[in-house]
């Protein structure tokens, strides 16, 4: 008794511990997903303000005639509240065999002659700059102030990531930060005694040097180009790889790529800069791999009362982009989202359920599975021979199907020709109980067999009866 009583208490320890385990990795699963969304939403804050320098003069702001003073205007506009805005320019010398600290110029605002509202200027004395006044500097902007997101920034996320919850996570992270601290680089080279904006350097930034898709599902790559601002003063042309190019975008230095392609392929393209006949030639590679599920576990059925956790996550995409698409569930109608780890279950009608991975508004075809809804089947009871060395004395498994499903009573119920049985142990797997009993027959009246008849039953009031020709060893 005290063995068996063992054995109860182990069963009892390994369904804790399969239990805990599941929590744990649902756990460390959800709070990386909120890693992710958190450093997402430190990345949009730098996107959020947008300086736009005024190296023409062209901005309605009146100009400053004093030859000792060195000026430059912009506008700053973005999701945040204008008035709280803050900041200072500072002024790097770029012949670093110079030593001479970042020179501090408080950043003003500055009242305009036209209709708008976000013009700051930087505006200070030349005699800062001390015998380096002819010297090329570096500017770059220390701004400060309080978020505010707008509505067309909420709805471009939503487009961008294709899930209103995901856009909701970032906005949510972001106005929990309360305010912003960012350092934003100009664009140009300048000689403060001259007030020359000089021609800035020229490079073309990749965004990946390396695109990973899956097959026949849109890849997005940006390519950054430095020293021109104005899309119709640079030139940009594919030399290989047109075919898998769907949609070239062009905002200001920020070129888009968007394309398909079902195997890995090259993109070279070449860069050219109008002004002085500058060109560059980058490469971007686009590897490919056959979609595939993180979990391989989806069953091809799921019976009444059964709940089981699918990681729906697809190889080699960021799960921030991807979601499950759920359509024919019988309680409910119509199709829903879920993020890429989703419970099926529990169900309590017939029918079926459609899992689709989903990248943003597009199915990925192959990653799609139909799973049967159903009551389980009735236990099956199985002689599997005799049983150790008690003459006599046979072993019988039950198979129980349904995570949910259970013998009750848990016993064999014996109908003829059994005189005692009881449990030996029970173990549970992919959705079905096995459950091993002993049971020793009874001695025939005549002859040299015991005609036995067992019936199980599981919570669900599903019986089984089964009749047995059993050898009797005197």
């Amino acid at each position: 008794m005290k063995k068996r009583a063992d054995i109860y208490f182990l069963i009892y320890l390994a369904t804790l511990m399969s239990f805990f385990a599941i929590e744990a990795e649902l756990g460390d699963y959800q709070d990386h997903q909120k890693d992710i969304l958190l450093q997402v939403a430190n990345e949009r804050i730098e996107d959020l303000v947008h300086v736009t320098p005024d190296y023409g003069n062209n901005f309605p702001i009146p100009e400053s005639s004093d030859e000792d003073k060195y000026r430059l205007n912009m506008e700053i506009s973005g999701d945040f509240l204008q008035t709280s805005l803050q900041g200072k320019a500072k002024f790097t010398i770029l012949d670093t065999t110079r030593e001479i600290d970042p020179i501090s110029v408080p950043l003003l605002e500055v009242e305009s002659t036209g209709s708008g509202e976000n013009y700051y200027s930087i505006l200070t004395d030349l005699s800062i700059f001390g015998d380096y006044d002819t010297s090329m500097f570096k500017i770059s902007l220390e701004l400060e102030g309080d978020l505010e997101i707008t509505d067309e920034t909420y709805d471009f996320w939503i487009d961008s990531y294709g899930s209103e919850d995901v856009a909701d996570v970032i906005k949510h992270n972001i106005e929990s930060m309360g305010s912003f601290s960012i350092t934003k680089h100009l664009d140009a080279l300048v000689i403060p005694k001259y007030g020359v904006k000089v021609i800035p350097p020229f490079d073309v930034s990749l965004g990946d040097e390396s695109v990973t898709t899956i097959q026949d599902i849109p890849w997005v790559t940006k390519i950054f180009i430095q020293g021109v601002s104005d899309p119709n003063k640079y030139d940009f042309s594919i030399i290989k790889g047109k075919n898998i190019v769907s949609d070239i975008s062009y905002s200001g230095h920020q070129v888009t790529l968007t394309g398909k392609t079902s195997s890995k392929s090259v993109l070279r393209f070449n860069v050219t800069r109008l002004l002085d006949g500058l060109n560059l030639t980058r490469q971007i590679t686009i590897n490919v791999t056959p979609p595939m599920w993180e979990s391989s576990d989806l069953p091809d059925e799921i019976y009444f009362g059964d709940k089981i956790l699918f990681d729906g996550r697809v190889k080699g995409i960021s799960s921030t982009n991807t979601c499950l698409e759920l359509s024919g569930v019988p309680e409910s109608s119509g199709t829903s989202r879920t993020p890429a780890a989703v419970f099926l279950g529990p169900y309590s009608s017939k029918g079926t359920i459609t899992v689709q991975a989903m990248y943003g508004n597009y199915a990925i075809s192959s990653l799609s599975k139909t799973i049967n809804i159903k009551s389980p089947p009735p236990p099956k009871p199985v002689n599997s021979g005799l049983y150790g060395n008690e003459p006599n004395t046979y072993h019988c498994n039950v198979t129980v199907y349904g995570a949910e499903n259970a013998l009750s009573p848990k016993k064999l119920i014996h109908k003829s020709g059994v005189d005692q049985s009881d449990l030996i142990d029970e173990k549970s797997e992919n959705g079905r109980t096995v459950y091993h009993f002993w049971f020793k027959i009874a001695q025939p009246n005549s002859g040299s067999t015991t005609p036995v008849e067992i019936m199980v039953q599981d919570k669900n009031s599903q019986q089984t009866t089964v009749e047995w020709e059993l050898l009797w060893q005197d």
